[in-house]
């Protein structure tokens, strides 16, 4: 329950302002978090914008200035000190990027990002990190509904 409290109206109305403004939007996530992107991109048809889910082969992507680039992690060591080249790349690229995870972040990590959305779910077994985040993406599209 608290950590729906977290999913404030103001976040979420973020997330949809940034997805709106931007020209290109990509997402980025690992493991499951790969999957949630997928998600988030089929929904994501709504903003009737080309949503790019980035995977390590899409080594050829250089983020321009009015892109946004959008890290999903839920899992612990989604964004450490150890994450991917590809991944340090795309964050000292250009572009705004956002991140929706966990509070499981190495913190110079956090400070590539424009914007970040903690959910304290570090409690929470990964089952429910799971459905905590396609609600939270759910949450997004009635949001954007809201705002158009």
């Amino acid at each position: 329950p608290d950590a729906f409290a977290a999913l404030s109206y103001d976040t979420s109305k973020i997330l949809v302002k940034a997805i709106e403004k931007a020209k290109h939007v990509y997402l980025y996530g690992v493991a499951y978090s790969h999957l949630l992107c997928k998600y988030l991109q089929y929904e994501g048809d709504l903003f009737q914008k080309d949503m790019l889910v980035l995977d390590e082969n899409e080594s050829t992507i250089e983020l321009k200035e009015d892109d946004l680039l959008l890290v999903i992690g839920i899992e612990e060591d989604a964004l450490s000190k150890q994450s991917s080249r590809y991944l340090r790349k795309l964050l000292r690229s250009q572009g705004r990027k956002l991140l929706i995870s966990t509070q499981m972040i190495d913190q110079k990590m956090l400070n590539y990002f424009h914007e970040t959305l903690l959910l304290p779910i570090d409690h929470l077994e990964m089952k429910e990190r799971r459905i905590m985040f396609h609600c939270l993406i759910d949450m997004m599209m009635s949001r954007y509904h809201e705002c158009a």
